[in-house]
């Protein structure tokens, strides 16, 4: 996964109508990937990573999932309500300058995932648009160019070990 979007940044990207910001850091770093965490199963958490409260059920769990979140300095944890506005998770959250992001109630934990991912990925929506926009303006992207997050990359020269990269702002 290219990692190179911050959770303010991802959630803006998936939308409000599938998350919603509790709680935010000041900074936040760049997200790592998504995990799908269980109750009484130790959380593998990477620093950066989205932690996904799919089977948490009451406030106990929640906290220790939150606590547990913190310790491995995961980007932010992603709960539905109530549990995302649990007093005890959010000042678990608070003490480790975590995030928490609620999931509106009705959204599938798979489809999440998959959201979550193409953002990640730098795919989706808004890559097509830009697409529409540059083949609009007379300037579609060269062949063997493809885009991957924020960078533009050669296929013939990535295939071939050379220097590969173009930063987009260059």
């Amino acid at each position: 996964m290219a990692g190179l979007i911050d959770v303010r940044a991802l959630i803006e990207r998936v939308g409000p109508t599938l998350l919603r910001t509790v709680r935010l850091p000041d900074t936040t770093g760049c997200v790592g990937d998504v995990v799908i965490a269980e109750p009484d199963v130790p959380a593998s958490v990477a620093e950066g990573d989205l932690v996904l409260g799919v089977a948490v059920t009451d406030g106990a769990q929640t906290a220790a999932l939150t606590r547990e979140c913190g310790r491995q300095s995961a980007a932010a944890v992603l709960l539905k309500p109530p549990l995302s506005t649990d007093d005890e998770v959010l000042a678990t959250a608070e003490e480790h300058r975590l995030a928490v992001v609620e999931v509106s109630r009705g959204t599938a934990w798979a489809q999440l995932v998959w959201l979550i991912r193409a953002a990640l990925a730098g795919s989706g929506v808004e890559d097509a648009e830009d697409r529409e926009a540059q083949a609009a303006a007379g300037r579609p992207q060269r062949e063997g160019v493809r885009r991957t997050g924020h960078r533009l990359v050669d296929k013939e020269k990535e295939q071939t070990g050379q220097e590969a990269g173009y930063d987009k702002g260059q």
